[in-house]
């Protein structure tokens, strides 16, 4: 057989750590869900929410006053 590319031993090795970031973060949430633990945080979003940008204006349909 062909020996794999650098890259997608790279690639694998990443995604390998990732599926086991995963796993830990899912025994952790698991965890916390059983012992009934609540951050002190809880409810509050950590990103505030903005309002949607408006469309640009090249977006804007504008009327046809032949289509009346």
């Amino acid at each position: 057989m062909y020996r794999k590319p650098r890259f997608l031993e790279k690639l694998h090795e990443i995604r390998e750590e990732m599926a086991r970031e995963c796993d830990y973060d899912a025994e952790q949430l698991a965890e916390m869900v059983r012992s009934g633990w609540r951050p002190s945080n809880a409810g509050r979003r950590s990103v505030p929410m903005e309002p949607p940008a408006p469309a640009p204006r090249s977006v804007i349909l504008k009327h046809d006053p032949d289509a009346d």
